[in-house]
């Protein structure tokens, strides 16, 4: 009965009620792991002296500044001989690693500011698209769905046939630069834009084309040097 009273006025507690001996609950030692959690988070929180539910002592396990592990644990009996506990939650909780964070760039590398949601001039401009350029327009598509499937009859014809013919490896190793280079190119057109990083823009499409034309004499001494070319380099790898 007096179990259903205190449930009643709200208690969620009510063995610790009985065992309270006429002092106030807040005076009493505190056996309850997330009633220690509560009480550490409310001078930071504002939080009541009320005990938590249990979704908030969820979601203070979550962000304890624990270890990686937090084994929360729930005596059984409010009395402080005994020493029996159940576990009842482990909260996992991933500390934020240097290791994954986004490298500091912003001191080494400066960008240049933008206008708010990028808008150059007013929001009652009408918009002036770029001049078109066929280079970067139909042509490159164009092209570059020609050599994606170009490639396809020159990687499958060795496992035909059996054998590498020179010139079908030439081929296929000079458009296999080609689409590198392409795909390449399009991550530093969207993750390095020309109107963010401006100058690094540039020195990435550099180093891109450079890394192309030193690429591009490798395969030149594959196919002066090696027997079978590309197809032979990859038998070697294959079977090493």
């Amino acid at each position: 009965m007096v179990q259903g009273c205190e449930r009643i006025r709200g208690c969620h507690y009510p063995s610790q009620r009985a065992h309270t001996n006429g002092r106030p609950y807040s005076q009493q030692p505190r056996h309850d792991a997330r009633r220690q959690l509560w009480d550490a988070a409310g001078t930071e929180n504002n939080i009541s002296d009320r005990p938590p539910t249990y979704k908030q002592s969820q979601a203070l396990i979550l962000s304890s500044p624990a270890g990686l592990l937090t084994p929360i644990y729930i005596s059984s009996s409010p009395d402080q001989k005994t020493k029996k506990h159940t576990m009842l939650k482990v909260g996992l909780r991933a500390k934020p690693s240097s290791a994954f964070r986004p490298l500091a760039v912003r001191g080494f590398i400066k960008t240049i500011p933008q206008p708010p949601g990028n808008i150059v001039g007013t929001v009652n401009d009408a918009y002036v698209p770029p001049p078109p350029h066929k280079l970067h327009g139909s042509l490159h598509w164009t092209s570059e769905r020609v050599v994606a499937i170009g490639m396809a009859p020159l990687i499958m014809t060795p496992f035909v046939t059996g054998t590498s013919y020179p010139l079908v490896d030439s081929v296929m190793g000079t458009l296999l630069l080609y689409h590198c280079y392409v795909g390449f190119e399009s991550c530093i057109i969207d993750y390095i834009p020309l109107r963010v990083y401006g100058i690094w823009h540039k020195v990435a499409i550099g180093l891109l084309g450079f890394g192309t034309l030193v690429a591009g004499y490798g395969v030149y001494l594959i196919e002066k040097t090696e027997k079978e070319g590309l197809v032979g380099v990859v038998k070697k790898l294959w079977k090493a």
